[in-house]
């Protein structure tokens, strides 16, 4: 008899950016290392033969909780990637669930004909899981193999194995970040032992965690969720009105002060980096309320292959619902594409609040901004 532990990735930044990633390949966050810890932990005295990965990062990265203790090469097989989700890829969740609700529910059931535009059907995920599965089973009889794949994929190579009703209520849940599942497979017979079994993680991770859709109906889970952004271009004449206020709240927050405010030039400078490209500063949207400003200065830096943000702000009223991580997913995505090596910020030493959400975004103190008018601390984050 053959032993499979399914496990899935740990968290990737397409978990904690919000954004959709298929195959798009993003790698794990620092609360995802953590998970791998745990993971390791979990599997510190259980024997296992062979370890085989999806090829994307975040898997590759996760499978390391087994085979750097175990001291076991990694094998890595295209066939447990991701469902590919063509044009959806790195979009963010806000932005298709508010153009796409309808393609977004037909996701969410699992219906086997449906796939994004340019993408995979979830009859084709199904398909070829199974056949990666038969392939690692065949390629070790007998043994206990860890096999590493994504959440989509999982849930329904799991679907298909349990037999259970092509219908919304029979597709199976997406377990959390890590979550094992157990197969024994004997013969042509391949049985789920157990599935989604996240144990292994603590109290306080499972807290901290994006947590898979669970206890709301359908259409539910992808509409009106006001945390789930989108971002449209700023518009330099009839948006400055708004740029300002957004300035003004950021500067006293801030510092405490207005001294030293200069709106004329922060907007002259906003209008410079629009008329660069439009991209670069934009509105972030709450379902259809501007929620804040992501500014982006594509020039500056650009030679030494950074990606500068010159101005980041989140409404007060949307703080702390997981927006701020949002505006810094799809500065990732824009510098990333750009092939940028870092994103670089500035924040004011006195600004705790900011600071405290800058380090846990994994940004360092690099220095002090030489040209600003008050003091602030050089910020960057490895891309």
């Amino acid at each position: 008899m053959t032993t499979i532990y399914l496990i899935r990735h740990a968290e990737a930044e397409g978990n904690y950016f919000k954004r959709i990633h298929g195959q798009y390949d993003s790698p794990v966050t620092a609360l995802g290392r953590q998970q791998i810890a745990c993971l390791e932990q979990r599997f510190a005295d259980i024997p296992v033969d062979a370890v085989y990965s999806s090829d994307l990062r975040r898997t590759c990265q996760t499978a390391e909780a087994i085979t750097m203790p175990k001291g076991l090469p990694l094998h890595r097989e295209p066939l447990l990637r991701e469902i590919h989700l063509g044009e959806w890829e790195d979009q963010p969740f806000g932005a298709v669930m508010r153009t796409q609700m309808d393609q977004m529910i037909q996701f969410q059931q699992g219906v086997l004909s449906w796939s994004a535009p340019g993408g995979e059907s979830i009859s084709r995920v199904r398909e070829r899981m199974e056949t990666a599965l038969r392939k690692i089973i065949g390629e070790n009889p007998g043994k206990t193999v860890a096999v590493f794949s994504h959440g989509t994929a999982i849930r329904n190579l799991l679907t298909r194995l349990l037999h259970r009703p092509e219908t919304p209520e029979g597709y199976l849940p997406e377990g959390n970040n890590t979550a094992v599942s157990c197969l024994e497979a004997e013969g042509d017979e391949i049985r789920v032992k157990w599935y989604n079994d996240s144990s292994h993680l603590t109290a306080e991770i499972l807290a901290a965690a994006v947590k898979p859709d669970q206890g709301r109906g359908q259409r539910e889970r992808v509409q009106g969720f006001p945390e789930l952004l989108w971002f449209r271009p700023w518009d330099p004449e009839a948006g400055a009105e708004y740029y300002l206020a957004c300035r003004s709240e950021g500067w006293l927050s801030s510092h405490g002060t207005m001294d030293r405010f200069n709106g004329p030039a922060f907007l002259a400078a906003a209008r410079a980096h629009s008329r660069f490209n439009p991209a670069a500063v934009q509105v972030v949207m709450s379902c259809d309320v501007p929620a804040g400003i992501l500014e982006m200065d594509y020039e500056k830096g650009a030679e030494e292959g950074v990606g500068a943000i010159a101005f980041y702000y989140v409404d007060p009223a949307h703080r702390k619902h997981g927006c701020g991580a949002q505006l810094l997913g799809q500065a990732v995505s824009d510098y990333r594409a750009m092939g940028r090596r870092c994103i670089r910020l500035r924040c004011a030493p006195e600004n705790e609040q900011a600071l405290r959400f800058y380090r846990r975004q994994g940004f360092e103190r690099i220095g002090m901004d030489a040209d600003a008018p008050v003091p602030l601390y050089q910020m960057e984050r490895p891309l």
